[in-house]
């Protein structure tokens, strides 16, 4: 019996724990020079890779991942490093173990149509394939982006070796609304998750009124989450509260050197109402259709007052049957024509739920995209 325990321990043991997944305790944020559209800016991501050696092993030999690679967006101004519990349980629990956190600064070069969130849907999928390279991951459509973007001094060309993959594209806040608009862009987007997003409200026409909505709005929503700090989320609030003072000061300030090394317009040190704006742009069929996609999650904060789910699915106390269908017919009607796998839910939460709730957050993004290790 001895000899049993004792070979257990010294070959049974270490395979297991050979295969198990890890990730590292703090993330890793790698940061990009971008020049694109006549400007140079700054881009910066976390390569967050939970799998274990036996499954990279796997992936080479099939030249495939699992699953998708979970591209997650984060909310508006926040950093890549930021809601690092949501993003490292999703790469724990996916199918594939990889996900790519990516943000950049608001782009305003010298063409107007790619200011702002149309700059950023090019420019974060730049970032996305510049990251999934250096791992030998090529996503399958990205040769779109050859030419337009340069990321430290090089073209994005992936190759047509290595592992391929498809993208499962997860975004929060404002990053639900530009994920919208990536899944809309690029075909190697398998499956659209947006939680407590941007793109549904109707804020006033007029931009300067739209603004001062979402701003009061968000002040309002931030006094309402400041409150968890006397409920053990201290550390949450605090780091999410850091990230947007960062990511809104850095981005101002890098505005100037954007200048300098790019076009010039007085306009762009004040690019961050530009971005403000992108967020009450409204997205449905007729703007950012998204009809080839294999599944749609969306998800609501029941506690959310800046994307209030009960003003904007007109319900109660509860959703009804009634209540999902009209939804998916008003802003999907086309993934609905495609028979597209669509779950809408309400789970728990203020605006950062995903933060305090990010196993239950993490458990429906993956489940419902069929993306979950089971």
């Amino acid at each position: 019996m001895k000899k049993l325990i004792v070979l257990f321990i010294v070959f049974i043991f270490p395979a297991y724990a050979f295969a198990q997944r890890q990730v590292d305790k703090k993330p890793v944020v790698h940061t990009v020079t971008i020049e694109f559209n006549g400007e140079t800016i700054k881009g910066f991501y976390c390569f967050i890779d939970a799998r274990s050696n036996e499954e990279k092993s796997s992936n080479v030999q099939n030249k495939a991942l699992h699953e998708s690679v979970i591209l997650f967006l984060q909310g508006h101004a926040q950093r890549a490093d930021d809601a690092y519990k949501f993003t490292s349980q999703m790469a724990l629990t996916s199918k594939s173990g990889v996900v790519v956190v990516v943000v950049c600064d608001t782009p305003y070069g010298k063409d107007s149509q790619y200011r702002g969130d149309a700059g950023k849907e090019i420019v974060v999928m730049a970032i996305a394939q510049h990251a999934l390279t250096l791992h030998g991951i090529n996503v399958i459509d990205a040769e779109q982006l050859s030419g337009l973007v340069t990321i430290n001094g090089k073209t994005v060309s992936p190759s047509q070796s290595g592992i391929h993959a498809t993208l499962t594209v997860v975004g929060w806040s404002h990053g639900a609304l530009l994920a919208r608009r990536v899944a809309n862009r690029y075909s190697c987007v398998k499956n659209l998750v947006q939680i407590c997003p941007a793109g549904f409200n109707d804020w006033p026409d007029n931009s300067c009124a739209a603004n001062c909505c979402v701003l009061s709005a968000f002040s309002w929503e931030s006094l309402r989450i400041s409150t968890e700090m006397f409920k053990g989320h201290a550390n949450d609030v605090f780091s999410a509260s850091l990230g947007i003072t960062k990511g809104v000061a850095g981005d101002s300030c890098r505005s100037c050197g954007s200048c300098l090394h790019g076009n010039f317009t007085v306009c762009k040190p004040l690019r961050a109402v530009k971005d403000i704006t992108d967020v009450t742009i409204k997205a449905n069929a007729d703007n950012f259709p998204v009809a080839t996609l294999s599944s749609i999650v969306v998800i609501f904060g029941s506690n959310d007052s800046l994307f209030n789910p009960q003003k904007l699915l007109n319900y109660r106390e509860s959703l009804n049957p009634e209540d999902v269908e009209r939804f998916w017919l008003k802003y999907y009607p086309e993934a609905v024509n495609n028979n597209a796998r669509m779950n809408l839910f309400v789970l728990p939460g203020k605006h950062l739920a995903p933060v305090l709730y990010y196993k239950e957050y993490a458990f429906y993004s993956l489940k419902y995209t069929n993306e979950l290790k089971e």
